[in-house]
């Protein structure tokens, strides 16, 4: 099963059980990722946290709940895992501008946080590739350390302007270029190579993603 079809199932999955206890460490586990790798590879491709996507289906299917059903409110945020019916006052005000209470009342039009669709997310994007090579050294500057990067393939992503778009990036290379490449992410640090060309406005961004 390849990374776009794991998420995709971790995506039905958490639909199917919004109402029940839902730990990133689990959704993980049953994805086969380690936590980091799943975090990394959930967030390319859908574009928001694991547990920031949970809590937005959540209050979106609350919402239809309110105006669907009589049940009270405190019975409702109870069931969507809120501790209490304040804090879900509060986590629906802060996402919808408006209190449940009055939502149920007055019927006004929220926008609500849909499932994710990730074959219609992963639109065309683009990234260029290069490598790079460095002279080894024994001399280490004051006030840093050496340490020593395991032998590995990366792959790596230029990018000419990364300022205010490193996000963007980031979910292109794990939501869209990963999926497809045939490769998996190595369990290994992800390296950020920055240039800074004096008197110039953009500045130049490398990222190595070890993988095998």
């Amino acid at each position: 099963m390849n990374y776009y079809d794991k998420i995709i199932k971790t995506i039905d999955f958490i639909e199917i059980h919004l109402k029940e206890d839902l730990s990133p460490n689990n959704l993980a586990e049953q994805a086969f990722f380690s936590v980091t790798h799943f975090y990394r590879i959930f967030r390319g491709m859908v574009g928001e946290s694991v547990k920031e996507y949970i809590r937005k289906r959540r209050l979106s299917q609350s919402a239809i709940e309110l105006l669907a059903s009589e049940k009270r409110i405190i019975e409702i945020a109870m069931e969507y895992g809120f501790d209490s019916q304040e804090t879900y006052i509060r986590a629906f005000m802060k996402m919808f501008g408006i209190t449940p209470g009055r939502y149920r009342r007055c019927k006004d039009n929220i926008v609500l946080y849909e499932k994710a669709n990730i074959g219609h997310r992963l639109h065309q994007r683009r990234a260029d590739t290069s490598s790079f090579s460095v002279a080894q050294s024994d001399q280490v500057p004051l006030g840093m350390i050496k340490r020593t990067i395991p032998s590995s393939k990366y792959a790596v992503f230029t990018h000419c302007n990364y300022k205010d778009h490193l996000k963007d990036i980031y979910q292109y290379i794990y939501g869209v270029w990963l999926p497809d490449s045939g490769y998996e992410v190595a369990e290994l640090d992800t390296i950020e190579c920055y240039e800074f060309i004096k008197g110039h406005s953009t500045n130049g961004l490398d990222i190595y993603i070890p993988i095998k």
